[in-house]
């Protein structure tokens, strides 16, 4: 309205007006067009409408003054922009400037503008700034729940349009957020109740909320509701893991979650340390007899001395149990069955590998056993000697062909054998072959190269108990017969590459040994020469042996043999003639070869000193030798002035009449002379020989 005019617009659809113009008395004009609308919506002044305000305003009805006052209506007030996502609780700003719509657009500074928000709110009522700007920010409180597609939609007049620009906004809800988490008391034991407190939010202070706890330990959840604008909350919650007496302390992790009623989720994570229930403490001091201190584990020759203490926890009566290589009481735990009740130290004193058992309780926790390593060796370490076994007829000695001696060393101990060495008449000698070594059972071989009656085998073994200071050791002596040597034989009598005249010269032999003895002496034997026994002769002498069973190789002098030019026998021979006995002598000479040792000639004479002794018959003294080979003549003899009775030559032959004639066999061997008596009547039964012992 100007003064007594009217400006009047009729609403169609959005791009159908017809806007009528007019004053009371005056002309009224109306007009009608399609409008377009803004990149806001708002409506746009066209032409047409410009052109009937035109003409209206140029008309006489109405005054100057109210001419100048008269202004075209516009219907986009002022723009407005956003973002047009809110989230609850959180401000949300939108902003615009008012102005006519126009382009290039009128702007209408110090407008009053008003928005109301959608949410039920007062609207709100301002001015723009001097170049028509304006900002405002709102809160929306809650958002229209969850899965809802509903929008709210803010209404911003500006500069008294005749229609508010509409646009809509977006609210989301805002998750709910933990801040912290602590608990009470500080330090819990299994058991206590612990109040654990959550600190959290919700931007949305309308929504309201459900706590859930997952406490970490396997326990069922818990769960809280809560109303809207809660910020804390404290649940209780008792951790009971028995086995918690194990540990020093244990850590639960707790998981919180916060639902708001929209379905917005907070999550968060924490920590409690529950402290076990502590049993008492069982303090173990472990002593040798000796007094010194016994490291478990680790081998002692001595009995260990066991003495155990507890702590006072203040919750009685407090007991202690233990046992000695006793697994039930182990597995018993926490019962208490099959051990023993500790009352005073004691001792552990057998030989071997033991497990000493030991916990106390109160009347709220056992504690877990102590399984103590105790470790006794006070047997020394077992030492053999094994050489190889004997044979028989050996005289107790090891001989040639089993040297060196190979001996097998065996050690043991529960301990285990950490060193073995021998020695050999006093001087070390080294192992080979070992097998076991730092186990409980050590073999090896040693090769004994001495020799003697009385060989010193020494093997000595320590055990574990002794390399760690505390045990024995043992050593085994062997003392072994070893004789490897053969006997000693010698040619005796003899000289290599000697000459010799015959007869002149006794070989022989010689046989010793400086450890087991001579058992059988070496035997002579002559090889060589001719059929006289001249030239070169070889003596040997073998066969000998030890009591060990040595045999000693043989041993050979080759020598030259040569003879004297004769040589002469001269003997007696018994001649019996009644009762009387005459003893004639009776002479031999040989006539000899000094380069063959043959005998050349021969010659025989006895002589006459009584009636019927024999006398050689100097007609046929010479008879051609009946074998040169074995060196035999046969001289003829007879007995001379033999009575009737006869003559007997040794009582054994007599002669058949005192002229009777006798053949006499001359035997030579080179030591004797034979007369063997031939053609006389025998007396007694076989040959008698006369031997004439040689006189040079």
């Amino acid at each position: 309205t100007c003064g007594s005019t009217t400006l009047m617009y009729s609403t169609g659809t959005i791009t159908d007006y017809s806007i009528q113009f007019g004053h009371p008395g005056g002309p009224s004009f109306q007009s009608s067009a399609t409008v377009g609308t803004d990149p806001n919506g708002f409506l746009l002044t066209t032409p047409a409408i410009q052109g009937s305000i035109n003409t209206l305003t140029s008309s006489s009805a109405p005054g100057a003054t109210c001419l100048s006052n008269l202004v075209a209506p516009y219907y986009g007030n002022t723009s407005v922009s956003h973002s047009g996502i809110a989230v609850e609780g959180t401000p949300y700003t939108i902003n615009g400037t008012a102005s006519d719509g126009a382009n290039p657009p009128t702007v209408y500074p110090n407008a009053n503008v008003t928005v109301d928000w959608g949410d039920g709110s007062t609207p709100e009522t301002f001015n723009a700034a001097s170049d028509g700007t304006w900002s405002r920010t709102h809160t929306y409180t809650d958002d229209p729940g969850p899965g809802s597609s509903i929008e709210y939609e803010i209404e911003v007049t500006a500069a008294n349009a005749a229609e508010p620009r509409i646009t809509n906004v977006v609210v989301e809800n805002a998750d709910p957020v933990f801040t912290d988490m602590s608990y009470s008391p500080a330090t819990p034991e299994v058991g206590d109740e612990v109040l654990v407190t959550f600190d959290f939010g919700d931007l949305g202070v309308l929504d309201t909320l459900t706590l859930d706890v997952d406490w970490g330990d396997g326990s069922p959840d818990s769960t809280l509701p809560l109303a809207a604008a809660s910020t804390t909350a404290t649940l209780p919650h008792s951790y009971l893991n028995a086995l918690l007496i194990t540990e020093t302390s244990h850590d639960y992790t707790v998981t919180a979650t916060l639902t708001d009623k929209d379905g917005g989720v907070g999550e968060f994570e924490g920590v409690v340390t529950v402290k076990p229930i502590l049993p008492p403490e069982s303090t173990i001091v472990l002593k040798n007899s000796n007094g010194s201190t016994y490291a478990p584990g680790s081998w002692t020759k001595w009995d260990v001395e066991v003495t155990i203490s507890t702590n006072d926890t203040g919750h009685p009566p407090i007991s202690t149990s233990y046992g000695v290589d006793n697994i039930p009481c182990g597995q018993s735990w926490p019962l208490g069955d099959f051990c023993t009740n500790y009352l005073a130290p004691f001792s552990i004193t057998t030989d071997g590998a033991h497990t000493l058992t030991v916990y106390s309780r109160d009347s709220r926790a056992t504690e877990y056993p102590h399984f103590i390593p105790v470790k006794i060796d006070k047997t020394a370490a077992q030492v053999v000697i094994q050489p190889p076994v004997l044979p028989a007829g050996q005289g107790g000695y090891y001989r040639m062909g089993q040297f060196p001696v190979m001996a097998k060393v065996l050690a043991n101990d529960i301990s285990g054998i950490n060193s073995l060495s021998c020695t050999v008449n006093g001087s070390s000698v080294p192992l080979s072959g070992v097998v076991g070594m730092g186990t409980t059972a050590v073999s090896a071989d040693l090769e004994i190269e001495a020799q003697g009656n009385a060989v010193l085998v020494e093997c000595e073994a320590i055990n574990g108990a002794y390399i760690t200071g505390a045990g024995p050791d043992s050593a085994a002596t062997k003392t072994l017969k070893i004789d490897a040597t053969p006997p000693v034989v010698q040619v005796t009598g003899v000289t290599n590459g000697g000459s010799y005249a015959q007869g002149s010269y006794t070989p022989g032999c010689s046989t010793t040994d400086a450890l087991s003895g001579v058992a059988t002496q070496a035997t002579l034997s002559l090889t060589g020469g001719n059929g006289s026994g001249a030239g070169s002769v070889t003596a040997t002498c073998a066969g000998g042996t030890d009591v060990a069973g040595n045999v000693a190789p043989a041993v050979s002098a080759t020598f030259n043999v040569t003879c004297a030019t004769s040589l002469t026998y001269r003997g007696t021979v018994n001649v019996k003639q009644g009762t009387i006995v005459y003893k004639p002598t009776v002479t031999v000479t040989l006539g000899i070869n000094p380069t063959t040792c043959a005998v050349t000639s021969a010659t025989l004479s006895s002589s006459t000193n009584a009636p019927g002794s024999i006398q050689v018959v100097t007609a046929t003294n010479w008879k051609p030798p009946v074998s040169s080979v074995a060196n035999q003549w046969l001289f003829t003899m007879k007995t001379q002035n033999a009575t009737t009775g006869g003559v007997y030559i040794n009582s054994a032959y007599r002669a058949l009449d005192g002229t009777s004639s006798l053949t006499v066999k001359l035997l030579n061997d080179r030591n004797q002379l034979y007369l063997k008596l031939t053609g006389m009547a025998p007396v007694g039964v076989g040959t008698t020989k006369v031997a004439i012992e040689a006189e040079a």
